[in-house]
């Protein structure tokens, strides 16, 4: 365990299911970081549960400023929060690292800087710290230069494009009951694409549809193809992008993920992922189209 401010707290697993050393450090609010351990103490503490791998697939960002939310309604009123993860060194340090950010207005370079001095073996993975310097390019308009990890590229940071939008948005469904923001920055990313791509040939619907379905059951395979709410999210998405916002008529997006459900690529992928046909073939039947109609408005 490590005590980054007066009132914040990182460690691993370890310390985070040892009640006494809770008690005694004073520690009232948990962020639970882990995909892979419970709650320990559910009635003796508050918790938020952030279930999260440490792998490149993994997404934060949507869950960063719920995270700093939590621990400044502990710390404000002077209690104490501990952040942890298995190890505390990947998943829990980005956690902190965002509290530090949105709580204290501190840039990332000063908010690793202060958290290395207090656990010097701190180490968000690539993605993570991506995120948290879109994150700081959000807040402050500008983004750190120094390295934070050795495998961070320092890589500016450029505007989602549809498949971080795609997958933003699919990780925010997969972990809240909320309904598809349609105003946020992502779905109107999405729409942007879509736009686009209608105003060009039919080949390229076909496309852009094959190529967000095949990276977004890729991305997520294991939780979406199984998660009702994040298949729905990914439903609604098509729906609503293209249809909703007047780009195309149902049958039209029909008759496109039919094409997509029947092209080379699709057939290719479904050889390593054969459920994509069944997730394919379950949204084009929920579709309200008249499949018997050959020429589709």
């Amino acid at each position: 365990m490590s005590q980054v401010t007066n009132n914040l707290f990182i460690s691993g697993y370890n310390f985070a299911s040892d009640r006494q050393a809770l008690e005694r450090h004073g520690i009232s609010h948990i962020v639970n970081m882990t995909f892979e351990y419970r709650n320990s103490f559910p009635d003796e503490f508050h918790y938020l549960r952030v279930q999260a791998k440490d792998v490149l697939s993994q997404r934060l960002g949507p869950r960063f400023r719920e995270i700093a939310a939590f621990v400044a309604s502990a710390t404000n009123s002077g209690r104490k929060a501990l952040v942890h993860c298995q190890l505390g060194v990947s998943r829990s340090a980005s956690g902190v690292l965002a509290c530090l950010m949105i709580n204290d207005r501190m840039r990332l370079a000063d908010a690793i800087q202060l958290l290395r001095s207090r656990k010097h073996d701190v180490d968000p993975n690539p993605a993570f710290v991506r995120e948290l310097r879109a994150l700081e390019m959000e807040l402050f308009g500008v983004t750190s230069k120094e390295k934070i990890s050795i495998m961070d590229t320092c890589e500016p940071v450029v505007p989602l494009d549809w498949k971080e939008s795609t997958a933003v948005l699919l990780s925010e469904a997969a972990t809240s009951s909320a309904t598809l923001d349609r105003s946020s920055k992502e779905y109107q990313c999405i729409v942007a694409t879509f736009r686009a791509v209608t105003r060009g040939r039919t080949t390229d619907l076909y496309g852009i549809i094959c190529d967000m379905i095949i990276t977004s059951l890729e991305s997520y395979a294991a939780q979406n193809l199984r998660d009702g709410r994040a298949r729905t999210a990914l439903e609604e998405i098509l729906v609503l992008g293209f249809t909703s916002e007047g780009l195309l008529t149902v049958g039209q997006l029909w008759d496109a993920v039919q094409g997509t459900l029947n092209s080379e690529e699709f057939r290719d992928y479904m050889i390593d992922v054969p459920r994509a046909k069944g997730w394919t073939q379950e949204f084009l039947n929920r579709l309200p189209v008249d499949r018997g109609n050959a020429q589709r408005a």
